[in-house]
């Protein structure tokens, strides 16, 4: 985990990695913790470059990011669980909501990539007319008058144009509110460390907790990221909805909301 990110130059402060790598050293299971993700993104980067090697990166990379997003959610989730007692710290609870509302704000995403997604899908279905009308109109020869070669062709072609860049600005502005939103989440934690380190009578379990929950904030992060870097998600989003079933989703996040609105009463 540590070697991805040392790597990202935007997401991750030094400081911050610093105690993330000290912690794993301390703790045999933090350490142990560390190297199961860093299987899982080594897994993940290895299917998406060999599905972008090979062209047939859609259905398998999307199922690939999926699952290893789901992995990191539902064991943060068992963490969180297994240290209730824990989050009677107003420190932790605040991480929690954080946490709930930046898995919201990912799905937001995938929501609003779907429909971009399925607007240029329907941008192809009015080129492919547009090209059938093109044919009809090559074979036409009674052209004249008031009639213009080509013009239900271009009629076609207009509406496309009119519909302009399926992925313009709503897209962009999602996927910069969901990324400032996982940085000041590893921020928080960040601030977090630092505060249990001047606490170490008390630290011991705190610090596996966030420590955990840092990891997976930033493992979450890369691998959504990687996915994008491979530009499958534009193509392929459409089908998570049918092929992957985002009721896990869902089921974590209504954990994480249960545990901070509830159980912390």
């Amino acid at each position: 985990m540590s070697k991805y990110l040392s790597s990202d130059k935007n997401g991750t402060n030094e400081q911050n990695l610093s105690f993330y790598t000290s912690a794993c050293e301390e703790d045999p299971e933090l350490k142990s913790f560390d190297s199961s993700l860093d299987q899982r993104l080594s897994k993940l980067k290895r299917s998406l470059t060999t599905g972008g090697k090979t062209g047939n990166n859609s259905l398998n990379a999307v199922k690939s990011v999926c699952g290893f997003l789901v992995e990191v959610n539902q064991n943060l989730a068992e963490n969180i669980i297994a240290n209730k007692d824990l989050l009677k710290s107003e420190d932790l609870t605040s991480l929690v909501g954080l946490y709930h509302e930046s898995s919201t704000s990912t799905l937001d995403l995938f929501n609003t990539v779907r429909n971009c997604t399925n607007k240029a899908k329907l941008s192809i279905v009015i080129i492919q007319i547009a090209i059938q009308q093109f044919g009809k109109e090559s074979m036409d020869t009674e052209v004249g008058g008031n009639k213009k070669k080509y013009a239900e062709t271009l009629e076609e072609l207009n509406k496309v144009k009119a519909m302009g860049d399926p992925f313009g600005d709503e897209f962009k502005e999602k996927l910069e509110s969901v990324r400032a939103e996982h940085l000041m989440l590893l921020e928080k934690l960040g601030e977090l460390e630092k505060k249990l380190e001047k606490q170490q009578d008390k630290l011991k379990k705190k610090r596996k907790l966030t420590t955990i929950a840092f990891a997976s904030v930033a493992a979450s992060m890369l691998g959504f990221y990687v996915s994008l870097s491979f530009q499958f998600v534009m193509s392929a989003i459409s089908i998570i909805y049918d092929r992957i079933g985002l009721c896990t989703f869902n089921y974590i996040n209504f954990i994480l909301y249960f545990i901070s609105f509830n159980l912390l009463k």
